[in-house]
């Protein structure tokens, strides 16, 4: 790929960093956590993570996918604060972070 094309391919690729994508990825990964918890696993569970991202981009509310995720632990015996939500979202972009940048 010569230096012009390549210029070009890069500047249409979506910008990893942007407060938007972090986001959205955050969402996912607290899905994903939260899914794993209530046993879900393989479809089901990139199934809930994708509704947890689309609740996060339609929200009115900020703290609606923390409450949402809560509520489905508690309805599958998993008493999770909305709080200890936050604390997970925290610590999953803290560790994935990194990974997104390079």
């Amino acid at each position: 790929m010569d230096k012009r094309t390549k210029s070009s391919a890069q500047s249409f690729a979506p910008d990893r960093t942007s407060p938007r994508v972090v986001h959205a990825r955050q969402s996912k990964l607290i899905g994903l956590w939260a899914a794993s918890t209530m046993g879900l696993v393989a479809l089901e569970a990139e199934s809930y993570a994708r509704s947890v991202v689309r609740i996060d981009i339609e929200k009115v509310e900020a703290d609606e996918v923390a409450r949402k995720i809560a509520s489905d632990l508690a309805n599958h015996g998993e008493a999770v604060s909305v709080e200890e939500v936050h604390q997970q979202m925290e610590l999953l972009l803290a560790t994935k972070h990194h990974d997104w940048e390079g």
